[in-house]
């Protein structure tokens, strides 16, 4: 995770209305914070549903290739409303691995993998998928025969908090400003975590297949990094209950690793609960360089 700043404008401040609160200076531990906003506002539809998909993969796991399809298929099904991030993790186990000789990227990454260790302590091989972080049978990383009816069931509820998020991108510093809004459309008493996520598409490298090795093959979801802390940040200390009608917003300066493709960059942010109740309750995403 790389250090981040929220930024109060582009420029310098932004104006602030009438009806806004300023909210004090936080301490998130590796997230520098300058400050957050909230403030009540008139009380929003709920949007639909947006599934988070976070599915454990592998450039040496042959499986892993048709349940990524499977996945690409629910997907198109429900445009908008699912998003994936596909995260290859440090494990002992070969298929977690780049291809010997033949990948040119290593796509393990260190949060990826404190996210299996948090969530999906479970996992007894891969793909395996969390979906929104809610256990279907007492089981956390599902297998793939669970996925469809898990993500049909996800879609039925209705968002508590509608989940917005802007990105821009300036090509002479390199960083990405990003701005998530959180709206309650319910109240909600229990603790509220913000958890920002950087993917990248269209990543061509090596994958095992049933057939050989694929030289080509075209990574779509790639999990690259948190933005945020691992296991999300907690937002709205103060306040027990988050009426319906209240907004919480953040805005960060994102250096992009120059790696990277900003152009292929999206940006994942959830709201979530904690311990048992970890349930992420919406989610939403844009391209890092806006649409």
């Amino acid at each position: 995770m790389k250090k981040i700043y929220l930024l109060l404008s582009a420029a310098g401040v932004i104006s602030l209305s009438a009806c806004e609160e300023k909210g004090p200076a936080i301490d998130f531990g590796t997230t520098a914070v300058a400050k957050d906003t909230t403030y009540m506002a008139k009380v929003e539809t709920p949007d639909k549903k947006v599934v988070l998909v976070e599915e454990l993969t592998g450039a040496s796991c042959t499986p892993c290739v048709p349940a990524r399809e499977m996945l690409a298929g629910i997907v198109s099904q429900h445009e908008g409303q699912i998003a994936v991030m596909e995260m290859h993790i440090f494990a002992n186990a070969p298929q977690t691995k780049p291809i010997k000789d033949h990948s040119q990227y290593d796509l393990r990454t260190d949060d990826g993998t404190e996210i299996q260790k948090a969530y999906y302590s479970d996992m007894i091989g891969i793909p395996v998928a969390g979906i929104d972080r809610v256990p279907v049978n007492n089981v956390n990383a599902l297998t793939t025969p669970s996925w469809a009816g898990a993500i049909d069931k996800e879609l039925q509820k209705t968002p508590p908090v509608n989940v917005k998020v802007k990105s821009t991108y300036d090509e002479s510093s390199k960083n990405a400003v990003i701005t998530i809004t959180a709206s309650y459309t319910q109240a909600v008493s229990k603790k509220q975590f913000l958890s920002v996520a950087i993917l990248e598409k269209d990543i061509v490298d090596a994958q095992e297949t049933t057939t050989g090795v694929e030289p080509n093959y075209t990574f779509k979801h790639t999990f690259r990094d948190m933005i945020t802390g691992v296991n999300g940040d907690e937002f709205l200390k103060d306040q027990a209950t988050k009426d319906a009608g209240r907004v919480y917003e953040r805005t960060f300066i994102y250096p992009v690793d120059a790696k990277w493709k900003p152009e292929n960059c999206v940006v994942v942010a959830y709201v979530h609960g904690e311990g048992e109740n970890k349930e992420v309750l919406q989610a939403g995403e844009t391209d890092l360089k806006g649409q």
